[in-house]
């Protein structure tokens, strides 16, 4: 399966020109300016940033906060596909800053329990 392009250059930003090289360079045309292109990575989209930042700030401070829901809402869907429903152990899987987590559903909801009595 071919990884899908960063949020940056998916057209909203910025458009790829030609195609993809091996190693993941790649030309995309800014969508904001005539006539430019901006070399980079797919892998890592610091000159896409540094261009919107640079040349449109009020775009580039729209596109942080769009990414950050996107990346938001991304992590959340992971940890979804991570819950079993009903497995045999009826296990809730997750990560946390790296850790594999694995909890019985009781254990999962006694410390939802303890996070809402003890934190709000």
């Amino acid at each position: 399966m071919a990884k899908q392009l960063p949020f940056i250059l998916q057209g909203r930003y910025f458009t790829v020109k030609g195609e993809i090289d091996q190693d993941g360079s790649v030309n995309a045309s800014c969508q904001f300016c005539p006539n430019k292109t901006v070399k980079g990575h797919i892998h890592a989209t610091t000159n896409f940033h540094k261009h919107l930042k640079a040349g449109h700030p009020t775009t580039y401070t729209e596109f942080i906060a769009t990414n950050s829901r996107k990346s938001r809402k991304r992590k959340q869907s992971e940890i979804r596909e991570n819950v079993s429903d009903e497995t045999e152990n009826e296990t809730v899987k997750g990560e946390f800053f790296g850790k594999k987590l694995r909890y019985t559903k009781e254990q999962a909801n006694q410390l939802i329990m303890d996070y809402v009595v003890t934190d709000m």
